[in-house]
């Protein structure tokens, strides 16, 4: 692979180059989510709380980070409970 006329390994092109997920900072290859200001690999989108991901649903965003239906509510996040 080739970047600004110099040769890379592929594990290095990435390393340098591909976009960084923003759950685990890891290159992404191929599909991802974009959603809150970055980009995601798809089983690195899921809730803050219990790592579920959201596969099409709604989440909900506290502090720039995602979360399922029921930990936003439950208040499991801050301690106290959210109203909807």
């Amino acid at each position: 692979m080739v970047h600004d006329d110099y040769p890379y390994c592929e594990k290095d092109y990435l390393r340098l180059f591909a976009p960084k997920c923003t759950g685990c900072q890891d290159p992404i290859q191929g599909d991802f989510v974009s959603a809150l200001k970055g980009k995601w690999h798809k089983d690195c989108f899921g809730c803050t709380v219990c790592h579920m991901g959201f596969d099409g649903s709604s989440y909900y965003v506290e502090n720039g980070k995602p979360y399922c239906q029921e930990h936003y509510k439950s208040g499991a996040l801050t301690g106290s409970k959210k109203q909807a």
